[in-house]
């Protein structure tokens, strides 16, 4: 169901939080719903109609830690309570809300039986985030959003990252809730006047007249509730941590999320991947952490990060610094993974934790199975994507996985990642690049904003 959104995944650079896998599950997990996702950047930005499309699946496995007195505030406004589970944890959009920091919408299109209703919406020049929901005639096993394009006044196609997520299920004359991200590039932000979401909407069973139905809304954007709430702040600082040099650029705070830019000097030795804890801390030793459900970074290139944390915007600390004790990093001399396949051995890659499992292959399929083993206790339970999108073979020849997924290990410090790939009968040796991997280098850093 969605194979469209793994591949596009495996091709994306924009980083989702680290997925921390819950002890009862023990289902092949695909690339979709790990961590790892990332959204490719480009000199010329893909429009919105082929963004990565993030299949948050783990939203209906994990259990929602809400403020009590947020809650409450929240109960008090008639239907709002819905919104809780998709802004749990989230200090920013938390303080957002209850600065009536939102636009009502309520604006509705049914074809065939299914009503999508966009509900809400929370905006700024950074993404907006809609909470929307949809409503069936008759029960269906599962109900997604498909093919979704959102255009501003113009009709233009708005740049940037796109996620939303599936729904298990629907029973007739229900109305499952859902939350749609669309975050606009930095350098091309600009907050629409007025937005039309298109989308498809795929269902099981499925309804062939619907196949190709577009559900169609368009309505304004509160341009004076939403427009100019920026503060940024230049900070050209550089700090060092076992040897590795880190620019931190400048930060840019929304009432949506604080947009720090991080640059990584080429000539480290090692290959800076995320960091693990950076946060935010005010003058009292608040803090505010990386977004814990959606967008984390944007990838612009392997040296340069735009990194994504909760927003303190309507808090207006006196104080604010950047602090963070540990990355994952990878020397760069351990990038590259060569494998043999008639061996079926690793001929090249890290000098620990990465074992060849199983290589299995016919006429139209080669799979291989990867075990990742981490010291780390912060690794418990926890998934990455290691490979990039992309393989070569001895000839140098591209090619990108069928299918790129992670499954836990037997032990709770280790997983097992497995792809499906095409490859040539007479290639002999798949070559990977490792994109992330558990290691880490480690400090104790703190830099002052303001």
């Amino acid at each position: 169901m969605f194979e469209k959104e793994e591949k596009e995944l495996m091709k994306s650079k924009t980083h989702y939080h680290d997925i921390q896998i819950p002890d009862e599950i023990d289902t092949y997990i695909y690339s979709g719903i790990e961590h790892g996702k990332r959204t490719k950047r480009r000199i010329h930005h893909t429009k919105l109609s082929t963004f990565t499309i993030a299949a948050l699946l783990f939203l209906s496995i994990i259990s929602i830690r809400v403020s009590p007195v947020f809650a409450s505030l929240v109960s008090q406004v008639p239907g709002m309570e819905r919104i809780i589970q998709f802004i749990q944890g989230d200090k920013g959009l938390e303080r957002a809300v209850q600065n009536d920091f939102l636009q009502v919408v309520n604006k509705s299109v049914s074809h065939q039986g299914i009503t999508f209703t966009i509900n809400e919406v929370i905006a700024d020049e950074s993404q907006m985030i809609f909470f929307y929901s949809l409503e069936s005639d008759e029960s269906l096993t599962s109900i997604r959003l498909d093919d979704v394009k959102i255009v501003n006044e113009k009709g233009e196609s708005l740049e940037g990252t796109l996620s939303y997520s599936p729904h298990a299920g629907i029973k007739k004359g229900k109305v499952v809730h859902g939350k749609m991200e669309v975050g606009m590039h930095d350098d091309v932000k600009k907050l629409p006047k007025t937005v039309t979401i298109q989308a498809k909407i795929e269902m099981e069973p499925n309804k062939k007249e619907s196949s190709n139905q577009k559900w169609e809304l368009t309505f304004p954007i509160d341009q004076e509730k939403f427009y100019g709430n920026i503060k940024t702040f230049e900070l050209n600082k550089s700090v060092q941590i076992e040897g590795q040099t880190i620019t931190f650029k400048n930060v840019t705070v929304y009432p949506t999320r604080v947009a720090l830019h991080v640059l990584f000097d080429p000539n480290n030795p090692k290959q800076i991947f995320a960091f693990d804890d950076l946060t935010i801390v005010d003058e009292k030793g608040e803090k505010w952490a990386s977004i814990q459900d959606g967008i984390t970074a944007e990838h612009i290139s392997r040296n340069e990060q735009i990194l994504f944390i909760q927003s303190n915007y309507f808090t207006k600390p006196k104080e604010l610094f950047i602090r963070f004790t540990t990355l994952r990093a990878l020397d760069k001399n351990q990038l590259d993974v060569a494998v043999d396949l008639n061996k079926k051995k690793i001929i090249k890659g890290p000098s620990e934790g990465l074992t060849l499992q199983n290589v299995s292959r016919n006429k139209e399929m080669t799979t291989v199975e990867f075990l990742i083993e981490s010291k780390e206790k912060r690794d418990v339970n926890h998934y990455y994507q290691i490979f990039d999108h992309e393989y070569r073979d001895e000839t140098g020849a591209t090619y990108e996985w069928n299918e790129l997924g992670s499954s836990s290990g037997e032990s709770e410090l280790e997983f097992t990642q497995i792809g499906d790939l095409t490859f040539p009968a007479e290639s002999n040796q798949l070559l990977l690049k490792i994109i992330d991997y558990p290691t880490r280098v480690k400090g104790n850093v703190k830099v002052k904003i303001k």
